[in-house]
């Protein structure tokens, strides 16, 4: 899962320009409804409704440029899967902040209002990061079995070992048929040296 720490990395990293070809169906942008410009024979001009389109490469959704630009001054995730592809709160909700909300709109929409949404803008932010604290740590997981596979299948088993063909006796002591054993004198039996 791709996540960028700013829409200006996002802007710059997860996407790409498409570019018109004939390959290409034609589209509208999920945004607007305006067509897209990704086939050769869609013109752009500026009369024309149709505009540039990006993809998103994390996802790989197709948008008009502005379009998704606007989308992700007010949003984080992607229009049409809604997958999170940035982390949209800089920083978590601080005092100064409610402070400041307090100050210029305090009389006009009430305390109890204010607070009240401050609490579930907070308690979304928790449970975004934990959401995304629990993909990561699964996205970990399946990174280390994939790993340790791995590894188990370039070791041979003992099985391996076992079944490598026929049964061989690597007994230096007794004779194997090739006439040429020769017993050492300690190793003799003193019973076969007497006779």
């Amino acid at each position: 899962m791709t996540i960028f720490a700013s829409k200006a990395a996002l802007m710059a990293l997860g996407l790409e320009a498409v570019t018109p070809s004939n390959a290409h169906m034609y589209q509208d942008c999920c945004i607007c409804k305006d067509p897209l410009h990704i086939n050769i024979h869609t013109a752009v001009s500026p009369s024309d409704a149709h505009h540039p389109a990006v993809r998103i490469i994390a996802c790989g959704h197709m948008h008009g440029k502005e379009c998704l630009e606007a989308w992700l001054d007010a949003g984080n995730s992607c229009p049409t899967c809604k997958r999170m592809l940035f982390d949209k709160s800089g920083h978590a909700v601080n005092q100064a902040d409610i402070n400041s909300v307090m100050h210029s709109l305090g009389r006009l929409v009430g305390e109890a209002s204010i607070i009240s949404s401050f609490a579930r803008l907070v308690g979304k932010q928790e449970l975004e990061r934990a959401q995304l604290r629990h993909t990561h740590e699964e996205e970990l997981q399946k990174a280390r079995i994939n790993e340790a596979r791995s590894r188990q299948d370039d070791l041979i088993d003992d099985d391996d070992w076992l079944e490598s063909g026929g049964e061989e006796d690597f007994d230096m002591d007794e004779e194997d048929g090739d006439g040429d054993f020769v017993l050492d004198e300690e190793d003799q039996d003193p019973q076969s040296a007497t006779v």
